[in-house]
């Protein structure tokens, strides 16, 4: 382990820190620039442990300068790192022992329960950080029921530990609607009893949701590498971003139906960092990286995004599982339609979140760890009926999602 800083209490530079700072740079990096972005004083103590990386075929030198290697293991180790970087995970964390060894058990599974673990293996500092990392659905903590949510960072992490998926012939399928009834009941009758299963499975001291980000290191690194690498993150549109969101709250506590005008308001307030905010497009477009996805015709742009939005401001859902279904279909018809050049994506995630908060559905945004399979089942698919089915049954998954969040929160409320 190398030390960063002055003295000896500075913490330790691990070679998962060292690969993510040069791997998160598509350019590569020169060793004397790599140590001044880590504040080493003395780069010669780096070469050593780069040329361990080097050795293991994870990073690429030429003369002085690194770079990520071009083969599986470490484009998925990249994959993963790079994930960690974007929303503030400990990486450093998951290439422990006991995490590892959890991950072996589950990874995969449609779901799991305490009969696939040791119970040697379900730790509470494990199971905690993945749920507060977003990386661990619980259907029910008694009895332990859960899977882990596919994602980036769990997937390439586990193609490099070299961990194979799991998989459960013959298993009875979940049925989300019911996990969903259940936990709404529990909740609606004070949800004391999930709140104590998980309180007393996590322990009062993993409850917190503080502490189970990156580190000193990992900030660091993120701090240097995003400014030479925007597509892991562009600052000027999260901001733009987060203020449409602003924007779509302040409208539903207005009680703004969805219109024309408001939909032409988010994409101008979501893409105010471009030239095109508000504009429908004039031409017909291609979704990037699906040939398959048909996007309506321009000359038809404005009258179904009438009729599309006029419908949504009439819909009257008899329950939340309802608004799902109307939800799935706002989306996927709003991105057939595509009206705008860019942004329609963006635009339609507020739209959702303007359907949800308004039939007091208690989530807006898709959470980090859904952002991939989220995609998949509206611009990557190739149908478009099993595209809502798949949407659905996602959105249902991620509304457990965010009741775990309130089964947690009762948990931390609860006396020991």
């Amino acid at each position: 382990m190398l030390q960063t800083g002055p003295g000896t209490s500075a913490p330790e530079l691990t070679r998962w820190d060292l690969f993510a700072s040069v791997g998160g740079r598509p350019e590569g990096i020169a060793l004397t620039r790599l140590a001044h972005s880590l504040h080493i004083a003395k780069e010669s103590t780096l070469f050593r442990p780069l040329e361990a990386l080097v050795d293991d075929k994870l990073i690429v030198r030429d003369g002085d300068r690194y770079s990520l290697a071009s083969n599986k293991r470490a484009q998925a180790l990249n994959l993963a790192l790079s994930f960690a970087l974007a929303y503030d995970l400990d990486y450093n964390a998951y290439f422990e022992e006991s995490m590892i060894d959890f991950l072996k058990k589950v990874f995969g599974f449609d779901y799991f329960t305490s009969a696939d673990v040791p119970t040697e293996l379900i730790r509470p500092e494990v199971l905690a950080r993945l749920i507060h990392n977003d990386l661990l659905l619980v259907y029910s903590f008694r009895p332990l029921i859960g899977k882990l949510i596919q994602n980036p960072f769990l997937d390439g992490l586990c193609e490099y530990l070299g961990i194979r998926r799991n998989r459960a012939l013959f298993r009875k399928k979940i049925r989300l609607e019911t996990v969903i009834q259940e936990k709404l009941m529990a909740s609606q009758s004070g949800g004391k009893v999930q709140a104590a299963h998980a309180r007393k499975m996590l322990g009062a001291s993993t409850l917190s949701p503080m502490g189970w980000g990156l580190g000193p290191i990992p900030r660091v690194i993120k701090a240097s590498v995003v400014p030479e690498n925007t597509g892991l993150f562009d600052p000027e549109s999260s901001k733009c971003y987060s203020r449409a969101w602003e924007r779509m709250r302040k409208r539903v506590d207005e009680k703004r139906r969805l219109s024309l005008d408001l939909v032409r308001e988010y994409h101008s307030v979501a893409m105010a960092s471009t030239q095109i905010g508000g504009d429908f497009r004039a031409h017909q477009v291609q979704v990037r990286n699906n040939p398959h996805f048909k996007t309506a015709p321009a000359r038809q742009v404005e009258p179904l995004l009438r009729e599309l939005m006029e419908d949504a401001s009439n819909w009257k859902p008899a329950n939340s599982v309802e608004v799902l279904y109307l939800a799935a279909f706002l989306y996927n018809e709003f991105l057939y339609i595509h009206p705008f050049e860019d942004g329609n994506s963006r635009t339609a995630r507020i739209l959702l979140g303007h359907i949800l908060r308004e039939h007091h559905v208690p989530f807006e945004e898709i959470p980090k760890s859904y952002e991939v399979r989220f995609l998949q089942a509206t611009k990557g698919y190739r149908k478009r009926n099993q595209a809502d089915a798949d949407l659905v049954d996602l959105l249902r998954e991620i509304y457990i999602f965010h009741l775990n969040r309130g089964e947690l929160e009762a948990a931390r409320r609860l006396s020991g």
